[in-house]
């Protein structure tokens, strides 16, 4: 006997095919079966007569890193049909915070997330700690934090190992747009840096072939800077 049988739901399965009268059969968590008028026994049944099934929607720009840890319930979200969030967006995220920058850190993001505690730790400490919540999550590491565990609050520009040390970490808003030609990043059609998929589907992008350059440039440049003394060592800091 099946968990749970919805039953009776107009099913839109995610795939772009036209929607379907459909029954959904789940057990231990997993859907085992899609079927017109299943006879499917189940210990509880849902009517979604006159209702929409679909799979769970994916939140791919929000700052729930700075909520999750006090409402992990997160019922805005599940009320709306979310069950996936992309957090550390727009440069902003919450680690890592290296030895001595914690405070830095807390001060930086005081006016977003005045309510987190602030301590040292590296991304990795700090993605093992996220408590369990109710939507699933993806954790960005934040490029503006980045910077700020590199170069403090410093207006300069950074050295090629400090550049090496943001790119080998990771960062939720493409150094690689930081660091590229000028000529490129005129042609680049958005503020919101290097997301490969947008720019695929984004008609200036495909005018001045931008996706192929962001990739060239970049693996040229971390190719170069990834063998630059010191670049490793200050890397493993994270």
């Amino acid at each position: 006997m099946d968990d749970l049988s919805i039953r009776g739901g107009q099913l839109i399965d995610g795939t772009g095919a036209p929607g379907r009268e459909a029954d959904v059969s789940v057990s231990a968590g997993r859907i085992v079966a899609i079927e017109p008028r299943s006879a499917r026994p189940a210990h509880r049944v849902v009517d979604a007569r006159g209702h929409v099934v679909a799979p769970g929607f994916i939140d791919i720009h929000t700052h729930s890193d700075f909520t999750l840890p006090i409402n992990p319930r997160a019922e805005s979200k599940i009320r709306q049909g979310v069950t996936l969030e992309v957090v550390g967006n727009c440069g902003f995220s919450v680690a890592p915070a290296l030895p001595g920058r914690a405070a830095m850190l807390r001060e930086y993001l005081a006016s977003s997330a005045p309510w987190l505690p602030f301590s040292e730790t590296t991304f990795a400490d700090y993605v093992a700690a996220f408590p369990p919540t109710a939507v699933n999550v993806i954790l960005q590491v934040g490029h503006n934090t980045l910077r700020l565990m590199t170069a403090e609050m410093e207006s300069r520009a950074l050295t090629a190992a400090e550049l090496e040390m943001m790119n080998l970490t990771g960062d939720s808003t493409g150094l690689d747009m930081v660091t590229m030609p000028q000529a490129i990043r005129e042609q680049v059609p958005t503020s919101n840096f290097f997301q490969r998929s947008g720019y695929e589907r984004n008609p200036v992008a495909i005018r001045h072939n931008t996706v192929a350059k962001l990739l060239a440039v970049t693996d040229s440049r971390m190719d170069s800077n990834s063998n630059l003394p010191g670049a490793k060592e200050v890397a493993g800091a994270f």
